[in-house]
């Protein structure tokens, strides 16, 4: 009897839990919803627009943990990590883009990579090489850290 029970238990948990290959924009430190717009704790909105992309090494494994930094433009950035699948997602608003703008991708033991927002197209892949100057340890803790206050 007691098996039987432990058997419905494990299978009423495992039947409730959803997982999703699209990364999502929950992924974010928020304060609450307002209107649709993302509010950030100083009331910055990021604004309803999204993209999304995927990082990956040169032997095709996907990157955990990278560091991306989206620059909009000389006051505003916005930063995101990619998750166990090497995907990540950024919200913005169109609106503040300009042709200045760029996303700024950071791994240890891979060199820095940057790809002009225009370039970028939805769900690419973006592949980190070593072909420059190879990030250290410190470099990337430095700037995985740096770029915690882009949406605050």
């Amino acid at each position: 009897m007691k098996a039987i029970l432990f058997i419905l238990m494990l299978v009423s948990v495992s039947c409730k839990t959803n997982i999703s290959k699209e990364p999502t924009t929950v992924d974010y430190i928020y304060d609450h919803i307002d209107d649709g717009e993302l509010i950030m704790d100083r009331g910055k909105k990021l604004g309803n627009d999204n993209i999304w992309g995927v990082i990956k090494g040169t032997d095709g494994n996907p990157m955990t943990l990278a560091a991306i930094k989206l620059v909009v433009n000389d006051s505003v950035c916005v930063n995101a990590y990619s998750n166990f699948d090497g995907q990540f997602g950024v919200l913005f608003d169109k609106n503040r883009i300009t042709t200045n703008s760029h996303f700024v991708i950071v791994f240890e033991g891979y060199s820095r990579k940057i790809v002009p927002f225009n370039q970028f197209s939805e769900k690419e892949i973006i592949v980190l090489d070593k072909k420059s100057a190879i990030v250290t340890h410190q470099e990337y803790r430095d700037f995985y850290e740096s770029i915690r206050s882009c949406t605050r």
